[in-house]
């Protein structure tokens, strides 16, 4: 047996399990929206990050969750290039953009949907 297979492979339940309910139920939100409004991506537990990242098949990684003591940041690998009217996203590095979240109400999905939609589209033109 080699070493790696002896490891056990981290989930992103793993990355949450230090968590205050309020940020796992976050987290499992934001998650869900993903995952519903984008199907075909799929989520892969980043421990080197402490992030849950979201990968398209044929496109790549396009954000992130991180988890923080008492709040999440949903990061956009290219946040750079999206349109954000409601002035939504935060950051000012040459490509990653954020969101941050405290409480439930603070996902706005109408918001969220455009942000993420926008993120698959610019994967197929890089």
């Amino acid at each position: 047996m080699n070493l790696k297979s002896s490891m056990k492979e981290i989930t992103p339940n793993d990355i949450l399990k230090d968590h205050t309910p309020n940020v796992k139920n976050l987290v499992k939100q934001l998650r869900k929206f993903i995952l519903n409004t984008i199907p075909e991506v799929y989520e892969k537990a980043l421990p080197g990050w402490h992030a849950i990242g979201f990968r398209h098949p044929e496109g790549g990684h396009f954000c992130a969750i991180f988890p923080f003591k008492d709040s999440v940041k949903l990061y956009f690998e290219y946040g750079v290039h999206l349109k954000d009217p409601h002035r939504v996203l935060e950051g000012n590095t040459k490509q990653v953009r954020y969101i941050t979240f405290k409480k439930i109400t603070d996902i706005q999905e109408i918001i969220l949907k455009s942000l993420v939609q926008q993120s698959i589209l610019h994967l197929s033109r890089k």
